[in-house]
């Protein structure tokens, strides 16, 4: 009975209290078959069009349409251009990402779909003269990806 019951809590995800209602939930598969589920939501700011606009968003977005195969290809693909580090355990960095000991695709994929959705939404803001920073924003994601290879 005890196996059965840790075997079951390792495969039920335990969302945050804004997560269980998110204005949106992005689904994905990652490279090694794994599936995704990222919840986005909790927003909060100084400044309640900027709070709106941010929600609107999400809940008005085709997260399926914005995450297409060529999307995240070229997202990949700009991401292999910039710089990447690993930190050991004793402080010392080195080199991580594509073509290193420290490459995941599915890390590579899953951050892909995260700078996606982020520059959407920055590209709206700008769209509607909203300024993110002056607004306070503040937004959260919480995702769940069972079997990922991390």
């Amino acid at each position: 009975m005890g196996g059965a019951a840790a075997a079951t809590a390792a495969t039920i995800q335990l969302w945050s209290p804004w997560a269980e209602s998110p204005d949106a939930i992005a689904t994905y598969t990652l490279p090694s078959g794994a599936e995704c589920e990222l919840r986005l939501g909790n927003v909060n700011g100084s400044d309640p069009e900027a709070v709106r606009a941010v929600r609107d968003l999400y809940r008005a977005a085709s997260i399926d349409a914005l995450l297409t195969q060529e999307t995240i290809d070229e997202t990949i693909a700009q991401l292999r251009t910039e710089e990447s580090t690993w930190m050991n355990d004793d402080g010392s960095t080195e080199a991580a990402g594509y073509g290193t000991v420290h490459y995941s695709a599915d890390s590579e994929y899953d951050s892909a779909v995260n700078r996606i959705l982020t520059n959407t939404l920055s590209s709206e803001l700008a769209r509607q003269g909203i300024d993110g920073s002056e607004s306070n924003l503040r937004y959260d994601g919480e995702g769940n990806c069972p079997g990922a290879d991390w």
